[in-house]
């Protein structure tokens, strides 16, 4: 057998592989373990055996957990591992500081799925492909609201992508491709990707996704990128010539925003330099597409400013693709708050406030918008006509 065509069959289909705004909202929680390793693609079966490392990272405490093995569909997988009999869930100890592997069993027909590894304390872990001619060794994968993936289509080579869904819920996804300039050339909302269900996975090639534009090209990145709530975990490997490598998932890079990756919560501060004062925040996104509607909570305490207790800005706007603008109210329109995020990522909340017995006078905040952080300097102004250096930092609860 050709090994070229061997290992391009990995990819071949989808099956192979401070303001009261009153607003009710259903909030969104993110379902997702500390203690939880992904790897989007282990593959089982023909000539092909996959070694499964897991390693305990605390040399006190043994990790007791459990490997799971997915079809492409999200179902369980059956496979055999160390000549055991066939299952798709495999009991694992891991002693103190130490190492366990386990390995598939060659032989069969060949499949591909997602596994991953649930333990009572984080570990570590690492899968090893090892086919006729080569072995290659892949990571465990994060979990990503969007990512970027370097493309090399030339010269023999081929990018291939493997995507996984470890949430609980299924999952919508769109991809991009930016050229070495990162003007985005082509997007696609892949079919086998609207919606990814839960435990679901798939692998394919950049021009078998749809980006059709994305073929010999020397340079440039395809781009992973969340449409609503949920995120997914990713694996990029580079063939060329039948021999198969992995290359880089870089976590947060867009040549745009999307509005939909920065749904969901975020826990962060408002930090006074001035006064070396923080104040806890948190903040909750959440679009209405059938009116192209945008609704931001954003909660702090006082202390960064000066005063006691706490506030509620409760933005509401609307959103384009890649932006979106939203304001805040209160005491008869003598407070006001603007929140504008642009396509390139920077944003600004520019806050006035006017109503009697205020303390603060005005908030000026300029920074970057992307899903997984949103961080900006701010200059906070106080009716004795003193001013304070604030800066904002809000992470993404799933991220």
């Amino acid at each position: 057998m050709n090994p070229g065509r061997f290992h391009r069959s990995l990819f071949v289909t989808p099956l192979c592989f401070l303001f009261g705004v009153v607003v009710f909202l259903s909030p969104w929680t993110p379902a997702w373990a500390d203690n939880v390793l992904v790897f989007p693609q282990l593959v089982a079966g023909g000539s092909y055996i996959s070694f499964v490392s897991l390693m305990d990272e605390d040399f006190n405490t043994p990790v007791a957990g459990t490997l799971f093995v997915y079809n492409p569909d999200g179902t369980p997988r059956s496979i055999a591992i160390d000549g055991q009999p066939t299952g798709s869930q495999f009991p694992v100890t891991i002693p103190a500081g130490g190492t366990t592997v386990l390995s598939t069993t060659a032989g069969g027909t060949l499949t591909v799925g997602m596994a991953k590894f649930v333990s009572n304390i984080p570990a570590g872990g690492v899968i090893r492909f090892s086919f006729p001619g080569g072995q290659v060794g892949v990571l465990e994968s994060p979990r990503e609201f969007f990512a970027s993936i370097p493309l090399t289509t030339n010269n023999g080579n081929d990018t291939g992508i493997a995507i996984a869904n470890a949430g609980s819920t299924p999952v919508n996804l769109r991809l991009a491709y930016a050229d070495g300039n990162g003007n985005v050339v082509q997007t696609v909302d892949p079919a086998a990707l609207n919606p990814l269900p839960v435990n679901g996975q798939v692998s394919m090639f950049a021009e078998q996704f749809g980006l059709t534009q994305a073929a010999n090209q020397s340079t440039g990145s395809i781009q992973i990128q969340t449409k609503g709530q949920g995120g997914f975990n990713a694996l990029a490997l580079l063939l060329n010539g039948g021999l198969l490598s992995t290359t880089a998932v870089v976590q947060g890079v867009s040549g745009m925003i999307d509005v939909y990756q920065f749904q969901g919560s975020y826990t962060g501060s408002f930090h006074n330099a001035t006064t070396s004062t923080d104040s806890p925040a948190t903040a909750q996104m959440a679009t209405v597409r059938p009116t192209s509607g945008v609704i931001f909570f954003l909660t702090t305490d006082l202390a960064a400013f000066h005063q006691t207790g706490s506030a509620f800005f409760g933005f509401i706007g609307t959103y384009s693709t890649n932006a979106f603008s939203a304001v805040a109210t209160s005491g008869g329109g003598q407070d006001t708050m603007t929140l504008t995020a642009n396509p390139d990522g920077t944003m600004s909340m520019i806050g006035t406030f006017t109503k009697a017995g205020s303390i603060l006078t005005s908030l000026n905040c300029t920074g970057l918008a992307h899903p997984e952080q949103i961080t900006a300097n701010c200059v906070a102004g106080f009716n004795n006509g003193a001013s304070n250096n604030l800066t904002m930092t809000l992470n993404h609860t799933d991220q």
